[in-house]
């Protein structure tokens, strides 16, 4: 099956078309990172990276992408969990790094080098490095980094995509059980009075007018998913079930933007060539494990590498623990699959409907489940 990038000309049929194109970073700013970031990678070009030399640190190849709490995570152990497989995740005395590197969102100046030391030695020269860091789907920048340090033919991407409304929702649990270490999400949590529900019926509405807003899906997702456009932009609404001001908008936005897939994999796809990814649908691995993971053997296949899927076998889905959440709300089901609703009408449905579209377009793809859907019943 043939498989080619999405033409450029193509992507704008592809999204609901906004009236209004705004420059929210700054043509200077966007500009100057541009330059910066470009003249910093292409220095990369010859490095222990590209080389791949026996005795030389690994780097990594594969790639485990996503957003959090999409899934990439729990595919990632499944993949590391086979034998056959023989990945080598980085090791760090930092445990924030095990698994995730953030070598290409927060450490980039850190250096090539920094990022292969996190990586055992090359013994013989089919060893297989990946990362795991689900932030890099959402940045910028990153699909450039990687082109320009990393052998970019050679790279292939693992990307879980999950029901936007159910990944903002397990975002909220999770941030639930985190806020008391970071004061920040802790008062922006509490405007709303620690409730979803008024959380997703005043950020979602606003994240969808800064998307509606945006001509182009890339460039209205990277002005809508960063905090500038809400601090610059949007006025703090009062909350009139609390008689808060929102205040914290800028601190929660990411828990609804993350869930734009469509936008995300169009910048992906600018980068790197179709058949260098292969997507998995979180739901599907849930109900149809052994179908849905072989989507995934295209990517591990370059590698000399395969699966053995076992009768049973299936992904961990970690469970959201809080402590000293008195005040979490816990939605009825009936309560769940009314906000999903909205959110999904309101805000996801063109991003839905790009994924599909590139599904179907690119690795006709059956069988993927319309998200709007799920909440109808």
């Amino acid at each position: 099956m043939s498989r080619s990038v999405l033409p450029v000309r193509d992507r704008s049929k592809l999204w609901t078309k906004g009236k209004v194109r705004s420059d929210l970073m700054g043509c200077t700013w966007r500009g100057l990172c541009v330059v910066l970031l470009i003249g910093f990678a292409s220095g990369l070009a010859q490095n222990v990276c590209t080389r791949r030399r026996v005795g030389e640190r690994l780097c990594p190849e594969l790639f485990f992408l996503g957003v959090r709490f999409g899934g990439s995570t729990a595919v990632a152990m499944y993949v590391a969990s086979q034998p056959a497989v023989s990945l080598n995740f980085p090791h760090s005395v930092d445990p924030y790094v095990e698994f995730e590197a953030h070598f290409f969102d927060d450490n980039f100046l850190r250096g090539i080098g920094y990022y292969a030391g996190l990586f055992p030695v090359r013994n013989v020269s089919y060893d297989l490095a990946a990362d795991a860091t689900p932030d890099y789907l959402m940045g910028r920048y990153v699909p450039l980094k990687i082109y320009d340090s990393l052998d970019f033919k050679a790279v292939y991407f693992v990307v879980s995509l999950r029901d936007p409304a159910a990944r903002a929702y397990a975002w909220y649990k999770h941030s639930m059980g985190t806020r008391m270490n970071d004061v920040s999400l802790d008062k922006a949590m509490s405007d709303f009075e620690y409730k979803y529900s008024l959380m997703a019926k005043y950020i979602g509405p606003i994240v969808a007018e800064c998307m509606n807003g945006e001509e182009d899906p890339e460039e209205a997702y990277f002005a809508c998913s960063g905090r500038v456009y809400y601090r610059e932009r949007v006025r703090s609404p009062v909350i009139e079930e609390t008689d808060n001001l929102a205040t914290g908008i800028p601190r929660l936005q990411r828990g609804f933007t993350g869930g734009l897939y469509g936008p995300l994999l169009l910048h992906w796809f600018r980068h790197f060539h179709a058949s260098q990814f292969c997507l998995v649908i979180y739901e599907n691995l849930l109900t149809q494990f052994e179908e849905e993971i072989d989507h995934l053997r295209p990517c591990l296949k370059p590698f000399g590498r395969d699966l053995h899927v076992q009768p049973g076998d299936g992904i961990t889905v970690p469970t959201i623990t809080c402590t000293d959440c008195d005040e979490m709300e816990q939605l009825e089901e009936d309560a769940e699959r009314s906000i999903g609703l909205v959110l999904h009408s309101e805000l996801y449905a063109s991003s839905n409907k790009v994924v599909r579209g590139l599904l179907w377009n690119l690795y006709r793809r059956e069988g993927i489940p319309v998200w709007e859907e799920l909440y109808t019943g």
